[in-house]
């Protein structure tokens, strides 16, 4: 016969062994604590042995009237049987004089014994209510937990997955331990504990013991130093997850209590906080890594930053693209701008007065550098010239071109200060000699012309020695054009600036050199897109570089009896704030010879078998006079002088 538990707990006959008197007077104390209606019944014979308050208050059945009697009677329809199958399921209820009532039905079993459970019999309506908020709370947890990487760092991560884990297992203790990379134990680095204290330290080992995540209860044999603690503290249940991987564990969450019985599905939880915890721990690490290279990089970069600053050599940093990306304090003073005015400028707009660079510079972007260029005038912002010794480096990585370095080294002080001063006044005496000599000449070549157009007006036209005076008067104007070329090369340009209309001046020019044109079967075209192109400048000089470069082109078009010259006015690429006007004078010509290129702009390198070689010279000094530049692009079958002049008066 099975005992039954009356109302009295001093009066009871539990199974034999089962339970001494002092832990049936503490059992009943705990069954009449819950708050939820509790049946202790026996699963093998089906009959009731204790309910507590709770149940007697939603029932009304007196005590006497449930101990000892069959469950079916109180649950019917093979409530535990439903219960047995399912652990968690709705039943009915009989009560005492009223009408049954449907409950949730939730079954136990008690440990260490094979035949008693305790049935819990929660009415629907406090059921539905704490599971909505249960579902609520782990609704928030499920959408808050895939945000961790958000946190300010690991620490708050860390912090919050020990009080969310608080409030959804409503355990006694939660808590998380890292490893300590200085000695081979984990740390405890967040807990929250109601009554139970774990260690703060635990042997790195117990990670290798645990494994995945594990549910230990009391009664089981104890692997490691927590488990231990947990029986020394009367803990039903203890679960553990290890952080990391199989192969990298880093911690440890344990949760643990010392009432309740453990979640069914606590080790899928607990592998779920771990496996987001660890996605924190890994990105947070990254980051942390991360900001220490960028410190590195930056400290790297600040020194590098020193030095270039430092150094009295000019430093320009040019893009594969040639365009300048940065320069040095040294080569700001160098060259006379700021390093506001020429980041994202050509470099040919800064670097302005050697053609010996460019190649150099497309050699760079091969990867081959260019240690000696040497020899080479630059100019600087106020037109001034100063001699330079340049190395053209390309900062190469992974066979790729990032940038080229332009070191420029002033060779202008000390000893070759004087020595290039002393050239200057050579030079200037012999520029002096050279105009008087000029103009002295022209004074005999003129009166040798003159006597020579007297002596042709008097001949026959059918006389033999005509051509030979023909011939000696052309001698006498090219004599005459020559000295005159050497006169204005000579002179120190003083430039009248204003603004003024260029491209009413090219309309000008063209308009004069028309007639000429059309004898020698050469079409010129106009073209701008500007309404009034002005630029500031000296209008006589420009005419003379226009005219220049007009010249060259119907001289050479009209040996070949066609062809077509296109003069265009746009608006130019800016240097620093100034803004820019282009003048493109183009000829479908055969081009400019590839040896007479690099030095198409130095005195007396001509490719006319009658000119000078002083014209383009002339024109260069003059655009230099003007701030501008002048540029040439030429090939087989045509070629393009690019002149480049300020629009504003702020030079």
């Amino acid at each position: 016969m099975t005992p039954t538990l009356p109302l009295n707990p001093r009066k009871v006959s539990w199974p034999a062994k089962q339970l001494e008197a002092e832990a049936q007077n503490l059992f009943w104390g705990l069954l009449n604590h819950l708050d939820v209606p509790t049946l202790v019944v026996d699963v093998d014979s089906r009959l009731i042995l204790a309910a507590n308050s709770a149940f007697m208050k939603i029932s009304a059945f007196p005590l006497m009237d449930v101990s000892g009697r069959s469950v079916d009677a109180i649950l019917p329809d093979d409530g535990l049987g439903k219960l047995q199958a399912r652990n968690s399921v709705e039943v009915t209820i009989m009560r005492n004089s009223r009408p049954p009532q449907t409950v949730m039905g939730q079954i136990q079993p008690i440990e260490g014994s094979n035949q008693l459970a305790i049935l819990e019999l929660i009415p629907l309506e406090d059921y539905y209510q704490t599971d909505i908020r249960n579902q609520a709370l782990w609704l928030k947890a499920i959408t808050e937990i895939a945000s961790l990487n958000e946190m300010d760092n690991f620490e708050e991560a860390v912090n919050w997955t020990t009080g969310t884990l608080k409030t959804l297992l409503a355990a006694e203790v939660v808590s998380i331990y890292h490893a300590d990379c200085n000695v081979p134990e984990l740390r405890k680095i967040s807990t929250i504990e109601n009554g139970v204290t774990l260690p703060d330290r635990i042997p790195s080992s117990d990670l290798i013991r645990l494994g995945d995540a594990q549910v230990w209860i009391q009664g089981k044999r104890v692997q490691t130093e927590l488990h231990i603690s947990a029986r020394m503290q009367n803990l039903s249940y203890l679960g553990t997850c290890p952080l990391g991987n199989a192969r990298a564990q880093v911690g440890l969450i344990v949760v643990g209590d010392r009432s309740k019985q453990a979640m069914q599905r606590l080790p899928q939880i607990l592998r779920l906080f771990a496996a987001f915890l660890t996605s924190a721990h890994n990105y947070f690490l990254l980051v942390e890594e991360l900001r220490q290279k960028n410190l590195a990089l930056e400290q790297g970069l600040s020194i590098q930053s020193s030095i270039v600053e430092s150094v009295q050599e000019g430093i320009v940093l040019v893009t594969p693209e040639m365009i300048v990306s940065d320069i040095n304090p040294a080569a700001e003073w160098l060259l006379g701008y700021g390093d506001w005015e020429v980041r994202g400028q050509p470099v040919e707009n800064v670097l302005i007065g050697s053609e010996r660079i460019i190649p150099a510079l497309q050699n760079a972007r091969q990867g081959q550098p260019t240690h000696n260029i040497s020899g080479v005038s630059l100019n600087r912002r106020n037109g001034q010239s100063f001699p330079a010794h340049i190395q053209v480096l390309p900062i190469v990585r992974d066979e790729r071109p990032l940038a080229i370095a332009i070191i420029i080294n002033d060779v202008s002080e000390h000893e070759e200060i004087r020595l290039h001063s002393q050239q200057l006044e050579h030079r200037a005496l012999l520029g002096e000699f050279t105009a008087i000599f000029a103009h002295e000449v022209r004074n005999p070549i003129n009166n040798i012309s003159t006597g020579i157009q007297l002596i042709t007006s008097r001949l026959s036209a059918d006389d033999p020695n005509l051509e030979v005076m023909n011939r000696m008067e052309n001698d006498c104007q090219r004599l005459n054009h020559l000295m005159e070329s050497v006169l204005t090369f000579s002179r120190t340009i003083e430039p009248k600036f204003e603004m003024m209309d260029v491209g009413f001046l090219l309309q000008r020019i063209l308009d004069r050199w028309r007639p000429r044109m059309t004898r020698v079967n050469v079409k010129a075209f106009y073209q701008t897109d500007l309404e009034h192109p002005e630029v500031y400048g000296d209008a006589r000089m420009l005419e003379q570089v226009f005219t220049n470069l007009i010249s060259n082109a119907v001289d050479v078009l009209g040996t070949r009896g066609n062809g077509t010259i296109a003069v265009k006015v746009s608006q130019g690429t800016a240097v620093g704030n100034r803004p820019q006007i282009q003048v493109t004078v183009s000829d479908d010509g055969p081009g400019i010879p590839e040896h007479v290129r690099e030095h198409i702009f130095e005195p007396f390198v001509t490719t006319k078998s009658q000119g000078t070689g002083l014209g383009l010279a002339i024109t260069k000094r003059i655009v230099t006079a003007h701030r501008g530049s002048i540029t040439v692009n030429t090939f087989p079958g045509g070629t393009m002088f690019f002149v480049n002049l300020p629009a504003s008066e702020d030079v």
